[in-house]
């Protein structure tokens, strides 16, 4: 339910300046909209009752009948349970051991909380499906979302998948341009607007491969239009908060249903791969 709210937050940088109006007036005010009408809405946010409609279907609603409707039940929920919700906090200076500890749990509680009410079980499905089945598998991502990258190569080479992974985007785009039919390419971008991570997508997909796009929600995404699928993530970032921490905790979630997920399909073959990699790892000292 929750992930209403969370699509208003994530696409408000992609509306016109109409849209853009409701969509602050309903963050601001979420529980007074659900007793708004429409005429009501219009008036506070100052503009026409069809912009609303208009708003209303960019989310996949007839109008705003049902839109309320769903804006209710996200309160409702949340009502069930308050002690489930995380103020998202900057950093400002000066903050004490135990407030530093407080903010940073938070904000990563929130991240995961908020990407979890973004996920579709159905679109991971098939995405778990294709990763089980693929003779190759590529992770792109530059800066943090590398990190993400080379985290989830780690993961699946672990279990015996023929994987790639690269930070360099020259390295990626030559990766991307040997991928084939049934191959999986990942591309990792927090804001989707990453030119080579919408580049190499590009080249992985007219190679054949399957593209699946790891990236935020919005209207304003280039990467989600290009890639077959993507996975939404969120995060309640602030500007100070440069290390991008909420950010890839969201990513590395999603990195982990996914790898839950493939090893589901088939635990006896696996398992037999990750008993070896222990094995092997557990014969390496340091002399």
């Amino acid at each position: 339910m929750e992930n209403l709210m969370v699509k208003i937050r994530e696409s408000q940088s992609g509306l016109d300046r109409n849209c853009k109006k409701i969509g602050a007036c309903i963050l601001a005010r979420g529980r007074d909209v659900t007793r708004m009408t429409i005429h009501q809405l219009a008036l506070e946010s100052e503009v026409s009752e069809s912009a609303i409609v208009r708003f209303c279907k960019l989310y996949g609603f007839k109008g705003y009948k049902d839109f309320r409707r769903e804006l209710t039940n996200v309160f409702l929920e949340q009502r069930k349970d308050e002690g489930a919700v995380y103020k998202a906090t900057d950093i400002i200076g000066g903050e004490s051991v135990p407030e530093i500890i407080e903010q940073v749990t938070a904000n990563s509680m929130q991240s995961i909380r908020e990407t979890k009410a973004l996920l579709d079980p159905k679109t991971l499905e098939r995405v778990i499906d294709l990763l089980d089945s693929a003779p190759r598998i590529d992770f792109y991502g530059c800066g943090a979302s590398g990190i993400v990258a080379m985290d989830a190569h780690q993961k699946f080479i672990r279990i015996g998948k023929t994987c790639n992974v690269a930070q360099d985007s020259h390295i990626q785009t030559t990766l991307a341009s040997s991928l084939k039919k049934r191959d999986v390419a990942i591309v990792i971008s927090y804001s989707g607007k990453t030119g080579e991570a919408i580049k190499n997508a590009t080249i992985a997909k007219k190679g054949g491969a399957t593209v699946i796009g790891i990236t935020k929600f919005g209207n304003d995404n280039p990467l989600a239009s290009v890639v077959d699928i993507v996975l939404f993530t969120t995060s309640p970032e602030a500007p100070v908060r440069s290390s991008a921490a909420s950010s890839r905790i969201a990513q590395l979630t999603v990195i982990d249903i996914m790898f839950t997920g493939v090893v589901s399909r088939n635990v006896k073959k696996y398992q037999e791969a990750l008993e070896k990699s222990y094995h092997y790892a557990a014969m390496l000292k340091v002399e």
